[in-house]
């Protein structure tokens, strides 16, 4: 994902005629840009800061080829906890978006969430379900009653989008984007790269399914539905695709 997204930006290069490049290999690379991109800053404190997110970086790139966990909040495209995985995406300066965003025309779901991100609002959950008569005692009927709605409110948010995306996102990833912007796109703990292209946003498209396709480049991401409309590259439409 990393790689492709280099690649089209034109930050990493690959012999047309190369055999398949393997996962060390393009790692191997990956890791070369990251190093190169972030080797001109002087400054002590910029310096020490980046060697260690470049050594978290050589012991997480492996992963992110079958996914990591990124803690997600509900409220922005680009809105997520920092973590050491984030700082991946900085280093390349890749932007990285999500689209399970809660519309804030639901005001009720909408305060519940506020700021919290998806670990915060699983342990409270959790934390909801599992709470004992004794520590219930100790709060007020409002408060046991606040709770309560506050849970299932957000219990029904996360079900009615288990895909991690919403309608409100996918408008809010296309208003957000900037016109051919090239993107890493995080859904169901898997990366994706994303490019807009004349409005209209696109998925590279990696699914083994595709392999003998070759003329099938992007998937259209445009609805909410399971069929995907396939394109080449130069972003004809081909059909729809289950």
């Amino acid at each position: 994902m990393l790689g492709n997204t280099l690649l089209l930006r034109n930050n990493l290069s690959l012999s047309s005629d190369a055999a398949p490049v393997s996962q060390d290999k393009l790692c191997s690379l990956v890791l070369e840009r990251l190093i190169d991109s972030n080797s001109n800053n002087k400054d002590a404190w910029y310096v020490e800061n980046q060697q260690q997110n470049i050594a978290d970086a050589i012991d997480l790139l492996p992963r992110l080829a079958t996914g990591i966990d990124l803690n997600i909040k509900f409220t922005r495209i680009n809105d997520f906890e920092f973590t050491r995985e984030c700082a991946i995406f900085d280093l390349l300066d890749i932007p990285l978006y999500h689209g399970w965003i809660i519309d804030p025309q639901d005001s009720d779901t909408s305060k519940a969430i506020g700021s919290k991100s998806y670990n915060t609002l699983m342990g409270e959950l959790v934390a909801l379900e599992t709470r004992n008569t004794t520590h219930a005692l100790k709060k007020s009927h409002d408060e046991i009653l606040s709770e309560y709605i506050n849970g299932e409110l957000i219990t029904g948010f996360l079900k009615n989008s288990a895909s991690q995306l919403t309608i409100h996102g996918l408008f809010s990833l296309q208003d957000g984007l900037k016109e051919r912007e090239l993107c890493v796109f995080f859904r169901n703990n898997h990366f994706n790269t994303m490019f807009k292209f004349e409005g209209e946003l696109y998925i590279l498209a990696t699914d083994q399914g595709y392999i003998d396709q070759p003329d099938l480049v992007w998937e259209k991401l445009n609805e909410m539905s399971i069929a995907t409309t396939v394109v080449a590259l130069d972003f004809v439409s081909k059909g729809s695709y289950l």
